[in-house]
Parts: structure tokens; C-alpha cells; sequence
């Protein structure tokens, strides 16, 4: 009975080795089901979206810029490196 269920085993290893061409066939086959699941957004969400992101870039941006400075100050002051 073990006999049996490891030759199947195999056989089917060995089946799914033999042609890669069918296994690249079946990976693009389920590629293109999954990309007609996806939900695409219209131009108008992606340029949106996109003016949102680049304001948070450049708000987070001067926040990082100012607590730099603000962390460089206050370390020359503990130091005594400042003038």
C-alpha cells in the first residue's frame, strides 16, 4: 500500500518535471485570471492619489528636516560645540 502511494508520488513529480513548458503554460493561464481580478484605478484616482502621496513626502520631509536641526542644536548645546 506504501508502495503504491509513493509511486504515485513520484509519478507525479516525475510528470510535472517532464514539461516545464506545461507548467510555464499553466503559470501564465492563472496570471491572467488573477490580472482580471484587479481592480485598476482611473486616471483621475491615480493622479489624485498621486498629488496626496507628494504632499506627505514634502510635509514629512520639513518635519524631518526641522527635527534634525532642532536635535543638532540641542546636541552642540549639551556638547559645548556650539559657539
Amino acid at each position: 500500500m506504501a508502495d503504491q502511494a509513493s509511486e504515485s508520488v513520484a509519478e507525479a513529480v516525475f510528470a510535472a518535471l517532464a514539461d516545464p513548458n506545461r507548467r510555464a503554460k499553466g503559470v501564465v493561464l492563472e496570471a491572467r485570471v488573477e490580472l482580471r481580478k484587479v481592480f485598476w484605478p482611473t486616471r483621475q484616482e491615480t493622479f489624485t492619489t498621486t498629488l496626496v502621496v507628494l504632499g506627505f513626502v514634502v510635509v514629512a520631509s520639513i518635519f524631518f528636516w526641522l527635527l534634525d536641526l532642532t536635535l543638532a542644536s540641542a546636541t552642540r548645546f549639551i556638547t559645548g560645540q556650539g559657539s
